[in-house]
């Protein structure tokens, strides 16, 4: 039996979604820009999918404008947020933030910007006095993710608006592991962007939303048609607008059932932590997302324990699925201040609403013996290839 918790790298569709999806391809076929009934017809349908969106995150239909996904919405973001400020020319991050928002901010540090790095404490939460000493009258643009894709720890960037706003700097949130965790409201944080992705609630992949407070004039990123308010052309990905919505709508009727996920997350680490020794909880100190656990099994190389954990049906992950293969351990573990060898010693499970108790109870078991094996034969001296059986 395959068990999969790897959701915040993505997550399975809904059926409901998928037929959603299949409707759209068989019934909404027609052009949503045309203004003939095939074509009005699936406008209608899209914008509705707009309002479940809105509805999930707190905001209004008309600031949201779908995108690709997560990547697209943060680098749009940025773009948007430095040309609405184009005399400074300074942009803090916080130092856990995901790829497509640091390797978007270091391209602008090669055209002339200055990228600061706003570091976090052991905990992974933002270093208040750090960002506080670096935001001044340079700075153009803030962006401090909602909670963390590795670790779940939620960084609470509504508290920075309004300090954000009076050094005249503008404020972006990647929020897209939090939508449908855990309630939410873009509207009240008073942030000025904030992204989203369907396939991170049970939605497809290639579509997400970004919102943008206020009707900001934006430079788009695609010119062409001027769809989505001329925001962004292109024709729209109807079928993907469509499950995002039903995913969208499904998300926030089951915020409550999250309460569950959390205890499942809960004993997970509890079972572990009775059967073996040497098991820590990265951000367990810290709010954090109720389905996100970032566990160190000391000893043991993250890599080969995902290995015997994938022969056995096991689905897990060492972190951001964008960075799998990469060389480098984990910029967010490296950022809590573990060290190289440490920060390859982590897994991290991400359940959703569709996790059963016992699939944890397996887990605990497999992952404990497994754990356990791996450290008996470490200290016979045997490889991770000879563990493994990789004999490339």
């Amino acid at each position: 039996m395959a068990i999969y918790l790897d959701n915040n790298a993505t997550t399975k569709p809904s059926p409901e979604v998928c037929e959603a999806m299949l409707q759209a391809l068989r019934s909404h076929f027609g052009n949503p820009s045309s203004s003939y009934a095939l074509g009005r017809r699936a406008a209608g349908a899209m914008e509705q999918a707009r309002d479940q969106v809105a509805s999930l995150v707190g905001a209004t239909a008309g600031s949201l404008v779908f995108t690709s996904g997560g990547t697209e919405s943060n680098s749009t973001a940025l773009s948007a947020g430095l040309a609405l400020r184009p005399e400074r020319r300074k942009i803090l991050v916080s130092a856990v933030e995901h790829a497509s928002v640091l390797d978007a901010a270091e391209a602008w540090a090669e055209r002339g910007w200055v990228v600061v790095p706003v570091g976090v404490d052991g905990a992974g939460r933002l270093r208040t006095e750090a960002l506080e000493e670096a935001l001044d009258e340079e700075t153009a643009l803030v962006c401090i993710m909602a909670a963390n894709n590795e670790t779940g720890v939620r960084l609470d960037p509504g508290d920075w608006a309004e300090r954000v706003h009076a050094a005249g700097a503008l404020l972006h949130v990647d929020a897209t592991q939090m939508a449908g965790k855990v309630p939410m409201h873009v509207r009240e944080w008073g942030v000025d962007f904030a992204a989203f992705s369907a396939h991170k609630l049970h939605g497809p992949k290639g579509i997400g939303s970004l919102y943008i407070a206020n009707n900001k004039v934006i430079t788009p990123m695609i010119r062409g048609g001027g769809q989505e308010g001329g925001w962004r052309s292109g024709t729209p990905n109807v079928p993907g607008i469509l499950g995002f919505g039903v995913a969208a709508a499904q998300a926030e009727a089951a915020l409550g059932a999250m309460e569950q996920v959390a205890a499942m997350r809960d004993q997970l680490e509890a079972g572990l932590h009775e059967k073996l020794a040497g098991v820590t909880v990265q951000g367990g100190d810290a709010p954090r997302l109720p389905n996100t656990s970032s566990l160190r099994f000391e000893g043991v190389e993250a890599e080969t324990l995902l290995a015997l954990m994938d022969l056995e049906g096991l689905y897990a992950s060492t972190g951001s699925a964008c960075a799998a293969g990469a060389a480098e351990p984990s910029h967010v573990l490296r950022a809590m201040g573990l060290d190289r060898r440490a920060a390859r010693e982590v897994v991290r499970f991400s359940l959703s609403r569709y996790t059963r108790r016992e699939e944890i109870e397996t887990v605990i078991d497999r992952v404990a013996s497994l754990v356990a094996s791996l450290r008996g034969r470490s200290k016979a001296g045997m490889s991770p290839r000879a563990i493994t059986g990789d004999q490339r």
